[in-house]
């Protein structure tokens, strides 16, 4: 009997086990097993890929992960337009003009997917993430508004570039293995999407070799480069594709520095800028203080760009493209590097010539600022001692003198574009060594300018050319332009 009842209680568990299967499959039937699961073909044969003229992306908005303590994720969009299926814009970013190749890539990747089939019931969308709250949606058409396929793009799948998938208005989940989050840029479930997808980030593609001069008409500067026949007189240096290029104007006896100018029809001929900006923000009402580039070609075709005077948040320096829909932002790097200026063109004017002294030589400091004056002196090779009441801070004074001796140029201006209040004196610096009485005037901060230099005038050493002014850089002239009081410790004199 013991036996028996052995065998029916055996029996009866193998029949609540067979029918909690039977209960559960009936709800959720997921398909583990992938060499069973189907394999499909996840775009209809009826949505042609020659007749798609948009394409939008959608991330959704995503709350912090208090388990992983992710930061919350900002939903964006991305759209795509085209009258042709061959030219694309971006809607998504003011209307600029879209890189078509990407789009064509997407698109090819899109029209070739393929999906294995992991579950079939609605139940199961949140652990792939492919319900509508939680998936990056993918939508495209024929005609505006008309969405031929929209599809939902989940969590990553079960190797790199993998992800799940499912068709908008379906109940299945798809599983494939080179999805389209990579062409997203989309990496993970949290990567927010970029602002510049599909963008076409090099707004100037023209052939360097073309290029045969460049002019840069700034507020208070100007520069005309030109190339020439090879072995012509003047700074120059051998660019690739022939030539020579010389500095026009303005015609300082400087130097010209080869490999800056050699590089710099490159950079125009290729430029890339790094963000698209709001043509109605601050930063791109560019007006008549703008910088204006021209690159004269050969041939005709000529190109023309207008640098803006003020930095974004991001320090980028916005740019407008003659013939080109929308305002761009310019790396500062890129910009300081791509367009003509003294530092680029010539090679480093040291203010105070190459037999400038040495730090150790300098016996004698005045400071003037704010109508406060203070007064230094020490013998050679001794420590500084403070004509008046107070100790010198020594370590800043130091300062002082090795910035004023080792004075590089960044820049010229013309003066008289200058207006008068830019040019009234901030502070001066008079330092006396090796024999010789150098002074440095810091003037006001240069107008119409994204990079914060400042005007200065320099005597005692290489005299500027008559009707030109000098400009630092910030990180030149922040260590001389301090307050009096910052030079010593102790009481006012």
């Amino acid at each position: 009997m013991k036996k028996q009842h052995l065998i029916v209680l055996g029996l009866a568990l193998v029949l609540l086990f067979g029918l909690k299967y039977l209960l559960g499959s009936s709800r959720t039937r997921t398909i583990t097993d992938l060499s069973e699961a189907g394999i499909s073909e996840l775009i209809p044969s009826s949505l042609d890929r020659s007749s798609i003229r948009w394409v939008r992306v959608t991330t959704p908005d995503l709350p912090p992960d208090p388990e992983s303590e992710a930061a919350g994720v900002v939903g964006k969009q991305a759209e795509a337009r085209s009258s042709d299926g061959q030219s694309w814009v971006m809607a998504s970013a003011h209307g600029v003009e879209a890189d078509a190749g990407k789009i064509d890539e997407f698109l090819d990747a899109l029209f070739g997917v393929t999906g294995e089939l992991r579950g079939d019931h609605s139940n199961l969308h949140e652990d792939f993430g492919v319900s509508d709250a939680q998936a990056v949606k993918v939508e495209l058409g024929a005609a505006a508004g008309d969405a031929g396929l929209t599809l939902l793009l989940g969590k990553t799948g079960d190797r790199p570039g993998s992800h799940f998938v499912r068709v908008a208005g379906e109940e299945p989940t798809w599983h494939v293995t080179e999805g389209l989050r990579d062409e997203l840029n989309l990496y993970s479930e949290r990567t927010e999407l970029s602002d510049i997808l599909w963008v076409q980030l090099e707004v100037i593609d023209v052939d360097e070799t073309s290029i045969t001069g460049i002019e840069y008409d700034g507020a208070d500067a100007r520069y005309v480069l030109s190339k020439g026949a090879a072995g012509s007189d003047g700074a120059q240096t051998a660019p690739a594709g022939g030539g020579t290029w010389s500095v026009v104007e303005p015609a300082l006896p400087y130097d010209a520095r080869a490999a800056s100018l050699s590089a710099m029809p490159g950079r125009l001929a290729r430029l890339r800028v790094s963000s698209v900006l709001d043509p109605g923000s601050a930063e791109c009402a560019l007006g008549p203080e703008a910088a204006i580039v021209r690159l004269t070609r050969a041939g005709g075709d000529d190109v023309e760009i207008q640098v803006g005077t003020k930095l974004t948040a991001t320090e980028e320096v916005p740019v407008v493209i003659a013939g080109r829909e929308g305002c761009y932002g310019l790396s500062k790097w890129t910009a300081e590097s791509a367009f003509p200026r003294a530092s680029q063109v010539y090679e480093f004017v040291k203010a105070y010539g190459d037999d400038r002294p040495a730090e150790s030589e300098a016996t004698w400091v005045r400071y003037e600022r704010g109508g406060e004056s203070l007064t230094f002196e020490r013998a050679e090779g001794e420590p500084w001692q403070l004509k008046g009441e107070g100790e010198p801070n020594t370590g800043k004074v130091d300062h002082v003198v090795r910035s004023v001796l080792g004075l590089n140029y960044d820049d010229f201006a013309e003066e008289s574009k200058v207006s008068a209040d830019r040019l009234e004196v901030e502070a001066t610096v008079r330092v006396k060594a090796g024999g010789r009485d150098l002074r440095l005037e810091i003037l006001g901060e240069r107008q119409a300018s994204p990079h914060g230099e400042r005007y200065v005038r320099a005597g005692g050493g290489t005299e500027m050319e008559s009707g030109f002014v000098g400009l630092l850089k910030q990180t030149v002239y922040k260590p001389l332009l301090v307050q009096p009081s910052e030079l010593k410790t102790g009481p006012a004199s």
